[in-house]
């Protein structure tokens, strides 16, 4: 992702994650603003590829009603070469 200007926000969660948070970022050596701004980016990665997918489905679909039109158009001379 490229570099643009830091925007600062605050932020409320719960103790329990706070604690879970506190944890994970002490294991990886991380600065809270860069453990919480990782599993932001991780997060929009995940709905891009959920938008992603879901295009590809619909895509899919449309296609495959056509291939089984196309398929229906040459059942009359499916068994001509065997």
């Amino acid at each position: 992702m490229p570099s643009s200007r830091m925007r600062r926000i605050t932020l409320d969660i719960s103790s329990i994650q706070y604690e879970e948070v506190t944890r994970l970022m002490t294991e990886k050596g991380l600065k809270l603003s860069h453990f919480i701004r990782e599993a932001v980016n991780e997060y929009i990665a995940k709905i891009k590829r959920e938008e992603l997918e879901e295009k590809l489905k619909q895509g899919y679909l449309a296609k495959s009603r056509l291939n089984i039109e196309t398929c229906k158009e040459f059942e009359p001379v499916d068994g001509e070469n065997l």
